[in-house]
């Protein structure tokens, strides 16, 4: 895959995936829709692909509540009005790897001892990750 997509509607995953895009490839939210859902139980990877102005009230990049698994992701320019501005995990597990985000990461609920991050380099920007419940 290659080029950007801009999305009029949110890419909901009720069925396991593995979304393999290239360098350069975009998911575009056009600042009105996020991005990427994951429905539970599912087991969802993402590669090499870029996924931007995406909008939510909660994880405005990608909001998981499966399992997922991003490598080679950049998360950028998504915004929210609540949390959760790059992704959003409520429940189920996830691994990040080499990924660059430009939000906050919250994770609701999941169990530290599941989570794995390792950044490409140290210039990969992040404003916060929230671990645990929220009130």
């Amino acid at each position: 895959m290659s080029g950007t997509i801009l999305l009029g509607s949110t890419l909901v995953r009720d069925k396991t995936l593995t979304l393999l895009g290239n360098p350069g490839f975009v998911l575009d939210g056009s600042d009105l829709v996020c991005p990427v859902t994951v429905s539970a139980p599912q087991q969802d990877s993402l590669r090499e692909l870029i996924i931007q102005r995406g909008a939510a009230g909660d994880g405005a990049g990608i909001f998981s509540a499966g399992s997922l698994t991003l490598t080679d992701v950049v998360l950028r320019d998504n915004h929210t009005s609540c949390r959760g501005g790059a992704l959003l995990v409520n429940g189920g597990r996830y691994a990040l790897l080499r990924v660059a985000d430009g939000g906050a990461l919250v994770d609701v609920g999941t169990s530290a001892s599941s989570i794995s991050i390792r950044k490409r380099d140290t210039t990969a920007i992040g404003t916060g990750i929230i671990l645990g419940a929220l009130q």
